[in-house]
């Protein structure tokens, strides 16, 4: 699976106008509403320029406001609006403390809007919700607690029944809650998810005209909503529309926008699964294209550079699939390793990235038969299942690409250790795949392969006789893909066909 990016997920309140826009009188006067007007702006800018100190400056002005409140109505906006900028903080330094206590003060805000309150006060549910809906969203994706994306999909729900003060905040919020359904599809919700989500980013798409700035990132995330679709369900519709959202989302970008390369690589993203899915070249051509120029417009600095590397990666390697060329082999390697070597060590992608490294060396090896590939293959590989924790899964796939690597280098140097390790890991990843899984075929014919060799090397008949029923076994598996089924039965019959080994997993980046 490919990486889908998230555009945009905006602060739906005051940054960009909305309920508690720039021209908002507050009831505590015209100075009051001064200083909010100042702070506003200067987040606008802090955002625009990408500056700590406007950002800082912000937040000093808020705290000020905070504390001169005398209102619900004023205290809830200056709050939100605090919530917003740690948020931002954090998105640029990383520092968790910030983003717990923007949902600490984004509970504030919203306990302010209370249906107790004064309608002044209530008027800005609406948005105090959204905005703290999208902080749970980020302290989700960073931390990884199941409860905050639920939290936040109820507050956003929430959010779109307290009546929206106007169109722009009604497609954030639209935007936003789609954005936390199809997260919800990928971490392992259900179907329901995904349409709920396309159904709200279509809506979104609806109240975002041409000519609006917003309009690239609102269709860039509908089109990642759709292609999760076709990742879920295989409804080449949907990859479809993925692709034309893609397109007109650039088309709708400035060449400035900061979430234009977000948008490079989702429309790369979908253009290379249809290229893997339908064999088409000037999909996959177009798509190392896309990824290309997203990760040049990318800064050295910016997180997003990573997932777009590992994008890149398994975009050439797609096109060495199809063509056979190993300069798009070589391109393949280069960026996953820069993609793995800038990874934090702590990343949960961490071991996706360091399997596909490992794919991709491992391929290069069968072309080049060069001893080094073949080692950083089976080190990559290692790290891969190491990182992996116990996630069972996933863990399943590091476990047979090891396996994979293992039985490669016994092939090369015939060390006993090599083949036994090989077998361990080939079982261990059987242990966590259900018994109808159709990928169990695949294991098992691995396994039954490395066994044989074991057995033509050490001729051992309990080896022939084990890798005999794991053959036997992968045959049985009725819902793998034919040709896998009868991959053992040609290496049992001793056609010099031999095993089918199983496809290098290429996981999300």
């Amino acid at each position: 699976m490919l990486s889908v990016e998230t555009n945009r997920a905006w602060p739906v309140a005051v940054v960009e106008g909305g309920g508690m826009g720039r021209d908002r009188q507050p009831q505590a006067g015209v100075q009051w509403a001064e200083r909010y007007n100042r702070a506003v702006g200067l987040i606008e800018e802090a955002q625009r320029i990408a500056s700590p100190v406007r950002l800082d400056e912000a937040a000093h002005e808020l705290t000020g406001l905070v504390s001169t409140a005398d209102n619900d109505a004023d205290l809830a906006v200056a709050l939100s609006m605090q919530a917003v900028v740690l948020l931002t903080r954090h998105a640029w330094a990383g520092d968790i403390r910030d983003l717990h206590r923007a949902v600490a003060i984004g509970l504030s805000a919203v306990s302010c809007c209370a249906a107790d309150r004064p309608n002044a006060a209530r008027d800005h549910r609406s948005a105090a919700l959204a905005n703290l809906a999208n902080i749970l969203r980020s302290r989700f994706e960073v931390l990884g607690d199941i409860g905050d994306l639920g939290d936040a999909i109820t507050l956003g729900r929430e959010a779109l029944s307290a009546q929206p003060a106007d169109a722009t905040q009604e497609r954030r919020i639209l935007s936003n809650l789609s954005l936390c359904l199809r997260i919800r599809c990928q971490v392992g919700g259900s179907l329901n998810d995904i349409g709920e989500a396309i159904t709200l980013g279509e809506r979104a798409a609806v109240l975002t005209s041409s000519g609006q700035p917003e309009r690239a990132a609102v269709l860039s995330n509908l089109g990642g909503a759709y292609q999760v679709k076709h990742e879920r369900s295989g409804d080449m519709g949907a990859l479809n529309r993925a692709i034309e959202c893609g397109r007109e989302a650039l088309r709708s970008s400035a060449p400035d926008d900061p979430f234009r390369a977000s948008i490079l690589s989702n429309l790369g993203s979908a253009l290379q699964i249809r290229a893997e899915r339908l064999g088409h070249s000037q999909d996959i051509t177009e798509a190392i294209g896309m990824a290309r120029a997203a990760v040049a417009a990318t800064p050295a600095d910016d997180p997003g550079r990573i997932p777009r590397l590992a994008n890149l990666a398994t975009a050439y390697l797609t096109r060495f699939d199809h063509d056979g060329d190993l300069a798009d082999l070589d391109e393949a390697v280069d960026a996953a390793t820069r993609a793995l070597n800038e990874t934090n060590p702590a990343d949960p992608a961490l071991a996706g990235r360091a399997s596909n490294l490992s794919a991709a060396l491992r391929t290069r090896f069968e072309r080049t038969r060069k001893d080094q590939d073949l080692d950083g293959a089976l080190a990559a590989a290692r790290q891969a299942v190491a990182a992996a924790g116990e996630d069972r899964a996933v863990r399943t796939a590091y476990l047979s690409s090891l396996g994979t690597a293992l039985r490669a280098r016994y092939q090369r140097a015939h060390q006993g250790c090599d083949v036994r390790e090989a077998e361990g890991a080939f079982r261990a990843a059987l242990e966590a795949l259900p018994v109808d899984d159709p990928d169990r075929a695949a294991v098992l014919s691995n396994l039954g392969a490395t066994l044989y060799e074991h057995y033509e090397r050490e001729p051992d008949p309990g080896l022939a006789s084990q890798a005999e029923d794991a053959f036997r076994m992968a045959s049985g598996v009725v819902t793998a893909r034919p040709r896998v089924r009868v991959a053992p039965r040609a290496g049992v019959a001793g056609d010099g066909a031999g095993p089918a080994a199983a496809p290098g997993y290429r996981c999300p980046g």
